[in-house]
């Protein structure tokens, strides 16, 4: 299974992640969000999720398309 595969599956499960969270979700406590950043941001640009939130003073959460 793809990072982007099991991003996605774990946003559908648990939506409304950051990426240090998602990141700690796939790699354990050792995992930090520039894992995923780049996986998040191709889910986005296919549609597949949606990225709420502003950045650093809101950071960005993720959820499926369709929630």
């Amino acid at each position: 299974m793809t990072l982007t595969e099991q991003l996605e599956a774990v946003i559908r499960k648990h939506p409304g992640l950051t990426e240090s969270e998602l990141a700690k979700t796939l790699y354990g406590w050792q995992g930090y969000a520039q894992q995923v950043n780049a996986a998040c941001r191709q889910l986005v640009k296919l549609g597949k999720i949606e990225r709420r939130g502003k950045g650093y003073s809101e950071p960005f959460t993720y959820y499926p398309v369709n929630s």
